[in-house]
């Protein structure tokens, strides 16, 4: 049994993974999305990155919603299902569609 690749504690507990291969992000190209129940976040992992094994980054913090699922559209864009927990109970969530910046 080999260990883990990359791991996190406390858990994240992820609820979907995507490897981006679009044109729309090409910095993002081959990068990791996990959707985070935990964290309320969408984290890209890069890998092979100079000094250390690889690099994490939150991609929607500041909206602190639950990532349920993260794909990647026809289009080369990223489409994230997420939800929110208000008072213990599930709130209405969305349905969010990342584009470049400089568009």
């Amino acid at each position: 049994m080999d260990n883990p690749r990359m791991f996190w504690v406390p858990s994240i507990s992820p609820s979907s993974v995507i490897f981006y291969t679009g044109d729309k992000f090409p910095k993002w190209k081959n990068n990791m999305f996990v959707g985070s129940l935990t964290q309320k976040d969408l984290i890209r992992v890069a890998f092979h990155q100079k000094g250390q094994a690889e690099q994490r980054e939150g991609v929607l913090v500041p909206l602190q919603q639950r990532v349920r699922d993260v794909v990647q559209g026809p289009d080369g864009l990223l489409y994230v299902a997420t939800e929110q927990t208000f008072q213990g109970k599930t709130a209405d969530g969305a349905v969010l569609r990342i584009e470049p910046a400089d568009q």
